[in-house]
């Protein structure tokens, strides 16, 4: 007999198993399968066909919890005992049961008992690789759990753990009174009656129960109907689809059975789940259809979509307190309300209330995270996306919010990462490649950028900010043709759009036409006072054109706006050197440099007039830093010039500039 090798493991038993790669589904919805100690919570419902890496994570917590303690977390009589603790109980702290084991060992068996799967470390190799972690004497990476988190799970699993009760219990006890309303109920009342009560708090176990109403009487289209609503609300799309389908193989003018379809296809689509048909079709069918609580919100919904967030706000009022009214109107009120706190806020409740009542929902974490990053919260907005891509890792509107977060919190590569692969998981969607564009701008890579612009138009050619960014970066580059053919294209898909006009007039100025700049620049401000950008490019124009003390009043608007821009106290220190005012100009000149001291027009103008004062030595040191930073710029030749006469000036004995 061969020694055995006790270095190696060796799978001994299958036990149960699930492909989760194939989705492979041997069993019934609503079946809860496993050994119930080591069984995690979402097994404990029954939710077989969704298990993920999480609940072998929970489940090699118990077991290592038990060959800590000798005892498993969970224990009890029955087993309908264990699921009851497994769904309703905490488990105990370990360094009670042993108080030689590492604070951060127990901190890692906590977190993989999260009784939320998306909390749990995301595989068992993380699992192991926090374990490894403690034994080198290193801080685990798992979270502490919240205890307001721990309180919304648990009531969620008080109604999970009643509605096993239910199933567990063979008949009622001697004496003991059915429900209100269901006295001489025949059984299907009884279930239904049950299955509404279980909806909100424990729908896949409600979904469960009219399944197996349904194998006795397929025909059913209460019981259906019920069960569809019961599969949306527990995030079961293409379940809950295929039910609505069914009814209305049957009968197509079901307006309940359509009306249900349109809502289940709208959140499944933004989710980002593909091959969901379009759902604009139901969803009018369902607004002009009996009214109710689904219609009021088919017809908010189908606002949102058409832009009318004040209508769609109105109808969302009266459209009941479920997770997705409550998702809608956090979404009206957030894209409605982006310039105001107290709106955000409001939206950010509305979130909170869907997440709560509902399934663990992408969409509505994404969301609720732009509304966080709105209001100056970019780490919580990172935080709500990483939970929203543990959920879903392909939906892509969460790799460019977290993105665009991380760009917020001055992490360029890593939103720069997150665009990437937003454009990985929806090749067809230019919000990606657009922002990455605009990260890049950041980052100072123009050329880089200008090509993710380019990129990005052609998925979507009529994408108006792509045309306005590319157009003002083609400006800057020295492209004054190409940046107006760009901004003319962007005002055909956006007329009137102030940024745009803003963009045009300067490039228009650029190129010479200082009298067409000049009319954009006033009309972008006409329709959006206070940009300091185009007031100061205003500025430029009517100062080239001669009205001076007309430039000079729009630096100092733009001025009031933004007191510490360089860019704009250099152009006004050369209007007021201009106008006959040295020392406001010298003024400016000076702060220019000492807020952006790696600027180089400040130093070069600063030079040529502390040259023309006969201030020698002070030009000398102004010029040579100007020819340091800019060697090739277009008034290189002259600064030269200037700084040779300086030092001959002086004597030649402080060295030349080259």
């Amino acid at each position: 007999m061969s020694p055995v090798n006790t270095d190696r493991a060796f799978l001994a038993d299958f036990g149960l198993a699930k492909l989760v790669s194939t989705g492979s589904k041997l069993t019934r919805t609503g079946q809860a399968l496993g050994t119930p100690a080591y069984m995690s919570p979402e097994q404990a419902r029954g939710q077989v066909s969704s298990l993920a890496p999480a609940a072998d994570v929970w489940s090699l917590a118990c077991v290592v919890h038990e060959m800590l303690a000798g005892r498993p977390p969970f224990e009890g009589e029955t087993s309908a005992a264990v699921i009851g603790r497994v769904l309703l109980k905490e488990p105990p702290t370990l360094r009670r049961l042993r108080p030689d084991v590492p604070p951060g060992l127990q901190r890692v068996l906590r977190a993989a008992l999260d009784k939320q799967p998306c909390r749990r470390p995301r595989d068992g190799a993380s699992l192991r690789d926090d374990l490894d972690r403690v034994l080198r004497g290193l801080r685990p990476l798992a979270r502490p759990r919240h205890r307001l988190w721990a309180v919304r799970v648990l009531a969620a699993a008080l109604a999970t753990a009643a509605a096993w009760g239910a199933l567990l219990a063979r008949r009622p006890g001697p004496g003991a009174a059915p429900p209100d309303g269901e006295s001489g109920a025949d059984p299907r009342t009884r279930t239904l009656a049950a299955a509404r009560r279980l909806r909100a708090t424990a729908p896949e176990v409600a979904a469960g129960m009219l399944e197996r109403l349904l194998e006795q009487e397929p025909s059913d289209r209460e019981a259906r109907l019920e069960r569809s609503g019961c599969l949306r609300e527990a995030g079961r799309w293409r379940l809950a689809l295929g039910e609505y389908d069914r009814i209305l193989r049957e009968d197509p003018s079901d307006a309940a059975a359509r009306a249900g379809r349109g809502l289940t296809a709208w959140l499944a689509r933004d989710s980002g789940l593909p091959g969901i048909p379009d759902p604009s079709p139901d969803l009018r069918s369902a607004a002009r259809g009996p009214p109710g609580p689904l219609a009021t919100l088919a017809g908010a919904i189908l606002a949102y979509e058409t832009g009318d967030l004040a209508g769609g706000e109105r109808l969302a009022a009266d459209a009941g307190d479920g997770w997705e009214a409550c998702f809608v109107r956090g979404l009206l009120r957030h894209h409605r309300g982006r310039g105001s706190p107290a709106e955000q806020e409001h939206a950010i409740r509305e979130f909170d209330a869907a997440l709560q009542r509902g399934p663990p929902f992408p969409w509505a974490l994404v969301e609720r995270g732009h509304a966080k990053d709105t209001l100056g919260d970019p780490a919580g907005c990172v935080a709500d996306c990483d939970a929203a891509l543990r959920i879903w890792p392909g939906f892509s509107h969460a790799w460019i919010q977290r993105g665009v977060a991380r760009d917020h919190l001055r992490d360029f590569r890593g939103a720069v990462e997150d665009f990437t692969e937003a454009m990985r998981a929806d090749p067809g969607d230019a919000r990606g490649i657009y922002n990455r564009a605009v990260t890049r701008r950041a980052m100072g890579d123009l050329t880089g950028a200008v090509e993710d612009f380019t990129a990005a138009l052609r998925i979507q050619p009529d994408y108006a900010q792509a045309l306005n960014n590319r157009g003002a970066l083609r400006g800057m580059l020295g492209d004054p043709a190409g940046a107006l053919a760009d901004l003319d294209a962007a005002l055909r898909v956006l007329p009137g759009d102030p940024e745009i006009l803003a963009n045009r007039g300067a490039a228009r100025a650029q190129a010479g036409d200082l009298e067409g700049g000049l009319a954009d620049l006033t009309e972008s401000l006409r329709r959006r006072p206070g940009n300091a950008d185009a007031l100061a490019n205003r500025g430029t124009a009517r100062a080239h054109l001669g009205d001076m003390p007309g430039g000079l009043t729009d630096f100092d608007a733009a001025l009031a706006i933004r007191p510490g821009d360089a860019p704009i106290l250099t152009s006004r220190g050369q209007l007021r050197l201009d106008l006959g005012d040295p020392d406001g100009g010298l003024a400016d000149l000076r702060r220019a440099i000492e807020i952006a001291p790696t600027r180089p027009d400040a130093y070069g103008t600063l030079g040529l007039v502390l040259k023309a004062a006969g201030d020698f030595a002070g030009a000398a040191v102004a010029l040579r830093e100007f020819l340091r930073l800019a060697p090739l710029d277009s008034r290189a030749g002259e600064c030269r010039a200037a700084l040779a006469e300086c030092e001959a000036a002086l004597g030649g004995t402080r060295g030349g500039g080259r």
